[in-house]
């Protein structure tokens, strides 16, 4: 099923009008026809929402063409098909000047409906894909006039289309010097044959492409921007336009340069190794060479490079040290000798803290060495200085304050200023009195007196204070560590302000993201458990729980199987996970266990679970029951040939009988012949009722959320109402098999519209426990109302009596109970209980 379309129908002749719109309805089940005997009615309904409109040309009043005319004033692009049987080029030429979407001759048969339907359902698409593409284009215009960053639209050669106002003010130009000019004016000569190779990749693979290069504003400076493109194309690949979107980085290009700069000019070597045997060295920067004598690209290849400067006699130090500073405090500072390239001796500082790397699942350690052989008498010295420095190397993301004894300030960062919106230079805050600037700074707090008194708290505890929680007035969200340390002269305080708000939203999507997945884990029925390589549980879901008796109130995660299962079976899930994590392969197996129903047949699947650098941290397994499913294989083999018998051996003959019965119609007229056709029309009727209780059976397949409402709005167009009327009253959501629910509600209002006698109502509505379809007919007899759903039995000449067994064996499939009892009115009412409620 598509999207429905509504057609206005415009023709005198009530009869083909009619005939047209079933035909239609019939060709193409997204179509709604309604009529309108002239022009004059259609002009007044066309405001209603149609998508299309099918006219006759020959009409009392308002012809078709004139009839177009008028359409065309009101909407110019609503599809419109002249259907006439007065055809004539001078009449196909008036309908396309006129605006007409298509031109349809009426001829005899009933495959010119299949066309029409054909033409009906291209136009509307037609129409409302333009539709489509100018509301997209309309969002897409809206975007690049607000976006904040710079915003430039091209052609296909690359000449300027139209830009933003923030790209005029990032190149100097307005939008209408730059419109239709070349790529090339805003680019030096000498960034020209790379930007060149750009936008031919940009082209060639039509999709998005960052670069970076240098460009030249109207008053001829030249600044470094960041771009990101995109070619936006058709379907067929066509190029539609081109949007690049680009921010001046040259301040940030050239702050990456100072600090890269500071830490090449470092009296030392700054590094990042994972937290492993050997120290495999990941990043080596500064005066590498200069240190141990070791290239960077020697201590980078060579993998045990990093363990072996150690001095032997200072290694079991090194690592008792730093393992001792990563477990109390997560960092680590310590003074040991190296032996450097060629045998040379030095003594080294270094400092360094534990870092952990979410998205590799890994631990790292980044750290500072620094030589200080011949600094090592002054050791008080070496430590102020180098606790300065590191601290403030490990914080440059954050905002960065020290305050001395005397709360004079020692050293500022330009991150600090920038969270709290001050605009200055670092360097005029170093002097000043701490305690004034806090004061003056405090407006950029949403309370400004949290503010002073977290700097208080921070002062007086005289130990480091970490993770105090500060609201700026823009909503962000700040923490504030204090770190009071020793300096050779006396005592100073090191404040750190970190963003938060990002870290915030991650945990929160990450918590988010796990209730979703937990969610859709319960809703498996088979047992989900995933451990890492430890085999100490990470998650596990509700049918896994049940199936192995833990209680749902028991936290698993961090546990091994041994903590929560017998021990044999704990055993046997260990060995599996062994295997798994050794092979890095998947393992399936059957196995039987014993449960509450006796001992049962399961179908393991063991996977590994493998991290983004391809490293294996854990496993997932599912368990599926297959004792069951040798027996239903054999009784489907039964139910496929039973149904292709009924299908085929008996359709067939049938059909011929059908078609012998129209030729006899044709020759004579003959009641026995109408006797004949009911008889047929009946076993039909049967054939269908046995071919569904063979294909469906008692079997539900898939449980969803199903509403009531929703199913008995959809029985209206699978059940021939005639005269009958089918009322709602139900709210009530359940858990079903939606086709199944709906195969059980058609039976039952098709036995109320069959029995229930002419203008016969029928309600489906709730009740404690379940549901109820009632009617205001004829009733069933007490004596009747359990016989009734017995196979065959039926008090009608031309029923099944399958009808209501078949809703016998849907709602037992389901573990409902269903009855036959008498409504309010008299009539019959069949009540569904023992119904479970959708939790709420």
């Amino acid at each position: 099923m598509g999207d429905p379309i509504r057609l206005l129908h415009v023709d005198d002749e009530p009869a083909l009008a009619e005939l047209t719109a079933t035909f239609l309805e019939r060709k193409n089940a997204d179509i709604s026809v309604e009529t309108a005997p002239n022009a004059d009615v259609a002009l007044e309904r066309i405001d209603e929402g149609f998508d299309c409109i099918v006219s006759d040309y020959d009409m009392p009043g308002l012809n078709g063409i004139e009839l177009l005319r008028s359409v065309r004033e009101i909407d110019e692009e609503l599809p419109f098909i002249l259907f006439t049987g007065k055809g004539s080029e001078e009449i196909a030429s008036d309908a396309i000047s006129a605006g007409v979407t298509d031109y349809l001759q009426k001829e005899s048969g009933t495959g010119q409906y299949t066309v029409l339907a054909n033409r009906v359902k291209n136009a509307v698409e037609q129409y409302r894909s333009k539709r489509a593409l100018e509301s997209s284009q309309q969002r897409l215009s809206l975007l690049f006039d607000r976006s904040p960053l710079g915003a430039i639209e091209w052609n296909d050669s690359f000449e300027f289309v139209r830009l933003n106002d923030a790209a005029e003010a990032i190149l100097g130009y307005s939008d209408a010097e730059l419109r239709g000019r070349s790529w090339e004016l805003i680019v030096p000569e000498s960034d020209r044959e790379s930007v060149a190779e750009v936008l031919s990749d940009l082209l060639d693979t039509r999709g998005g492409y960052r670069s970076v290069n240098e460009n030249v504003r109207a008053d001829g400076e030249r600044i470094v921007c960041e771009w990101h493109n995109r070619v936006i194309t058709e379907d067929d690949g066509d190029v539609v336009t081109i949007i690049s979107k680009f921010q001046d980085v040259t301040a940030r290009r050239e702050n990456r340069r100072r600090l890269e700069a500071t830490i090449d000019n470092l009296p030392g070597m700054v590094y990042r190794h994972r937290n492993e045997p050997e120290w495999p060295l990941e990043l080596v920067m500064g005066a590498c060479e200069e240190l141990t004598g070791y290239a960077a690209s020697e201590l980078l290849s060579d993998v045990g490079l990093a363990e072996e400067i150690v001095h032997p006699d200072d290694r079991e130090y090194v690592r008792t040290e730093t393992e001792a500073g990563i477990d109390e405090r997560g960092e680590y500072e310590l003074v040991y000798r190296i032996v450097r390239k060629g045998g040379t001796v030095r003594w080294v500082w270094e400092r360094g803290q534990l870092v952990h790397a979410p998205i590799a699942e890994r631990e790292l350690l980044e750290g500072l060495l620094i030589d200080i052989t011949e600094l090592k008498e002054d050791e008080l010295e070496l430590d102020r200085t180098n606790t300065v420095l590191s601290t403030l190397l490990e914080n440059l993301p954050v905002g960065v304050l020290v305050e001395d004894e005397s709360r004079e300030i020692r050293t500022v960062n330009s991150t600090l200023l920038d969270l709290f919106g001050v605009d200055a230079e670092p360097e005029t805050l170093v002097g000043r009195d701490c305690a004034r600037a806090a004061e003056e700074m405090k407006s950029a707090f949403a309370d400004p007196e949290a503010f002073l008194e977290a700097i208080e708290s921070g002062l007086e505890a005289n130990e480091p204070v970490t993770g105090t929680e500060l609201e700026l007035a823009d909503g962000r969200l700040l923490e504030l560590d204090s770190i009071p340390y020793e300096l050779a002269d006396g005592r100073a305080n090191l404040w750190v302000y970190s963003d938060v708000a990002e870290r915030i939203e991650q945990q929160r999507q990450l918590e988010e993201r796990t209730l979703q997945l937990e969610g859709v884990l319960d809703s498996v029925e088979a047992p989900i458990w995933l451990r890492d390589a430890d085999s100490r549980f990470l998650l596990i879901n509700q049918p896994y729980r049940e199936r192995f008796g833990i209680d749902p109130d028991t936290e698993v995660v961090g546990k091994r199987p041994p903590d929560l299962l017998p021990d044999e079976l704990a055993s046997r899930f260990l060995e599996n996970d062994r295997r798994v994590l050794e092979t890095e392969a998947p393992v399936e197996l059957e196995e039987e266990m014993d449960t509450e129903n006796g001992r049962r047949t399961y179908l393991t699947r063991i996977t590994p679970l493998f991290d983004e650098d391809g490293e294996i941290y854990g496993t997932c397994g599912i368990a599926s029951d297959l004792t069951d499913h040798e027996h239903r294989e054999r009784q489907n083999d039964r139910l496929e040939a039973f149904a292709s018998m009924i299908s085929h051996d008996l359709r067939n003959p049938l059909r011929v009988v059908d078609g012998r019965v129209e030729l006899a119609r044709e020759e004579c007229d003959s009641d026995h012949l109408d006797a004949a056709a009911d008889a047929l029309e009946r076993s039909h009727a049967l054939i269908d009722d046995l071919l569904a209780l063979a294909q469906e059976g008692d079997s539900i397949r898939d449980l969803a959320t199903v509403d009531l409402a929703a199913v008995v709005d959809d029985c209206r167009r699978n059940v021939e109402l005639a005269d009958a009327t089918l009322v709602t009253t139900t709210d009530r959501t359940v858990r079903a098999d939606r086709s199944r629910l709906q195969q059980l509600l058609e039976n039952l209002v098709r036995n109320s519209v069959e029995h229930g006698g002419g203008g016969v109502t029928i309600t489906v509505g709730d009740l404690e426990g379940g549901f109820y379809v009632a009617d205001d007919g004829r009733g069933i007899p007490a004596d009747d109302r359990e016989r009734i759903f017995e196979t065959g039995y039926t008090t009608r000449e031309t029923g099944t009596g399958l009808g209501l067994s078949i809703a016998t064996e849907i709602a037992d499939a389901h573990g409902w109970r269903i009855t036959a009892t008498e409504s309010a009115s008299g009539g019959a009412r069949f009540e569904i209980t023992c119904v479970e409620p959708e939790p709420g």
